[in-house]
């Protein structure tokens, strides 16, 4: 998935996008930018869609949990009145990149955790974005990051909106990043929820156990229902799962 405006760099970038020509790969041209979707069907991928009417063109990747009937319809409205609390009731691992036809605006929407990441770039007037910061090196424009290295070598995993590139953002979770492509790009961040917190205090023994049960009964079965399934327990995925 990425957004990017040089034709002459589609070949490379789709060696990104589609390494293993299993995605469809689709572009969409505006003023100043150009879109390049890939949209792959698997149950990972379970709720990866593509809306457009006269005004948007939305596009939903990752997966929004027990996605509500109406989600894009919640969409729409809150980037039309650009009141984005309602995003807030949303749950999963998504990023949402949406198209003002009419007034030229790019929104870029994250989970409230920023697990899909999304990033963004501005190189000679031009907006480039993509979830796949990969995408980025071919343009040949960015610089390696010394703020993403420090934070690599002293927390062990970058604690800030940074990505290893110099001028690539990563979008912060649980906001909206409304980019006005003019003349000269603009934008601006809405916060649509506030920081998740420690939960304390923390399940322990039975209750952990049962929260662990739970997750393999309810939301596996989603994914792989049918199939024999088996998951190493390991201290990450106890601890992702217990959280």
């Amino acid at each position: 998935e990425g957004l990017l405006d040089q034709t002459s760099l589609f070949l490379e970038v789709d060696e990104t996008l589609n390494p293993c020509r299993t995605r469809t790969l689709s572009s969409f041209n505006g003023k100043n930018f150009r879109i390049r979707i890939g949209q792959t069907n698997s149950p990972e991928m379970k709720y990866s869609i593509f809306f457009e009417n006269s005004k948007w063109k939305i596009f939903i990747i990752g997966d929004i949990v027990d996605v509500p009937a109406n989600h894009i319809e919640i969409i729409t409205d809150a980037l039309n009145r650009e009141s984005f609390y309602e995003l807030s009731k949303f749950e999963g691992m998504y990023g949402i990149i949406a198209v003002n036809n009419l007034e030229n605006e790019v929104f870029v929407v994250t989970d409230r955790r920023s697990q899909y990441s999304i990033y963004w770039g501005i190189v000679s007037g031009k907006l480039y974005v993509g979830s796949d910061v990969s995408s980025f090196c071919k343009l040949d424009a960015f610089g390696v990051s010394k703020k993403w290295i420090w934070e690599f070598l002293y927390y062990n995993f970058p604690v800030s909106n940074v990505s290893f590139l110099d001028g690539v953002t990563r979008a912060s979770a649980g906001t909206v990043v409304k980019f006005s492509l003019q003349d000269s790009i603009g934008h601006k961040v809405f916060t649509y929820a506030s920081e998740f917190k420690v939960h304390t205090p923390l399940l322990k023994e039975k209750k952990a156990l049962e929260a662990a049960l739970d997750v393999f009964s309810e939301r596996f079965p989603l994914y792989y229902e049918g199939q024999e399934m088996a998951c190493p327990i390991t201290s990450g995925w106890d601890a992702r799962t217990v959280l």
